[in-house]
């Protein structure tokens, strides 16, 4: 049997479903996340491959990811497939999570301080 504090919860929507209802809240944190990806996440993940490929003396010599397909090193060598697709994922799923859990904290943190408070009796 449910207790009463639960019987009532029908109506209540949880601080996340309302705020993602939202589709231009949505729209700029999906091109926040992308940016993030693209701009922070996408430079680390080019110096992560050149640092499990030669090491990081070679990253400090100007040993770097060129742009383009196929993936090359500036030395002119081919970037290993398997390299490329694990620091991809890697690079992309640590971001998407980390900043998701970034989200989950501040609209956490929101619901807890702004999203309770009572109106003033006048």
């Amino acid at each position: 049997m449910a207790t009463p504090e639960l019987q009532n919860t029908s109506g209540w929507r949880d601080t996340a479903e309302r705020i993602f209802q939202n589709t231009g809240l949505t729209v700029v944190w999906v091109i926040f996340v992308g940016a993030f990806v693209g701009f922070i996440s996408w430079p680390i993940r080019n110096r992560v491959l050149v640092w499990w490929s030669y090491g990081q003396h070679a990253y400090e010599s100007g040993v770097h990811v060129l742009k383009g397909r196929p993936l090359k090193f500036s030395n002119g060598e081919l970037v290993p497939h398997s390299h490329d697709v694990l620091t991809a994922f890697g690079a992309f799923f640590i971001t998407v999570i980390g900043l998701t859990f970034l989200l989950i904290v501040i609209v956490r943190l929101y619901q807890r301080f702004v999203g309770r408070r009572k109106p003033a009796n006048h």
